[in-house]
């Protein structure tokens, strides 16, 4: 954690108001080879350890240091408070920037949506951010084996989504039975003729895919005679004239 930053905050002030400068220098000197090295193990460290490290200080030096509280032990187990504060904190940075990358490149959500509250624990923070995050990858399944049941591909694949997500939006998503009938009636022409049976049909605001041919004249006195395919009329079937 503290290893990938070399420094920690030295509050110039702070120290010289603290309890450490009413001990000697020699202890002063002890009290900063021991920060150092609580900061570089991360918090993580033991009287034991400490001792052992630090050999050439006297044991006169740890007593006055655990004495005075300017660090604590509890079995054996050595904390100091205001490096504490400061491991926390980059603990915390280090969260947030690791969910940040995370979201790179998939849009930027609400602080409300993903800041941690007083009100509102990070834990529970956390697992609203991975139910969301599972939603987008199934929707993502879900579309590639629906393209995968498509047997398109390039430009009238492209125009076969359009279609589909035209239907959405029109709240007549297509049931797989009237699915299966326009992919058949749309794979057995050549593809630029599919592709413009979508463009006629998604430019007409229709949910059902028309054919224009040129053969017959329809009401307006245009030469375009309508075919329709969807779940209930057999592909290529006469809709008769618009």
């Amino acid at each position: 954690m503290a290893k990938d930053l070399p420094y920690f905050k030295f509050g110039v002030s702070e120290y010289i108001n603290g309890d450490i400068t009413l001990e000697d220098f020699y202890t002063q000197g002890v009290f900063i080879n021991i920060c150092a090295f609580y900061w570089f193990k991360s918090g993580k460290v033991t009287l034991t350890e400490l001792k052992r490290r630090l050999s050439k200080a006297t044991p006169k030096a740890f007593q006055t240091l655990c004495d005075s509280d300017l660090i604590k032990v509890e079995h054996d187990s050595v904390s100091i408070s205001f490096l504490d504060e400061q491991l926390k904190e980059r603990e915390h940075h280090a969260a947030r920037n690791s969910e940040n990358g995370k979201l790179g490149g998939r849009g930027h959500k609400k602080e409300s949506e993903t800041k941690a509250t007083p009100l509102i624990p990070e834990s529970e923070t956390k697992a609203k951010k991975s139910n969301i995050e599972e939603k987008r990858e199934e929707e993502k399944r879900r579309e590639k084996k629906e393209n995968a049941d498509a047997p398109f591909d390039g430009e009238l694949l492209l125009k076969w989504n359009e279609w589909e997500q035209h239907r959405k939006e029109k709240r007549q998503t297509l049931t797989p039975t009237a699915r299966k009938k326009q992919i058949k009636f749309l794979g057995g022409r050549p593809p630029n003729e599919a592709i413009g049976i979508l463009n006629y049909s998604l430019e007409n605001g229709y949910t059902g895919l028309f054919s224009p041919t040129k053969n017959n004249a329809n009401r307006n006195g245009t030469k375009t005679d309508i075919r329709r395919a969807d779940a209930t009329i057999e592909s290529g079937t006469d809709f008769g004239n618009l």
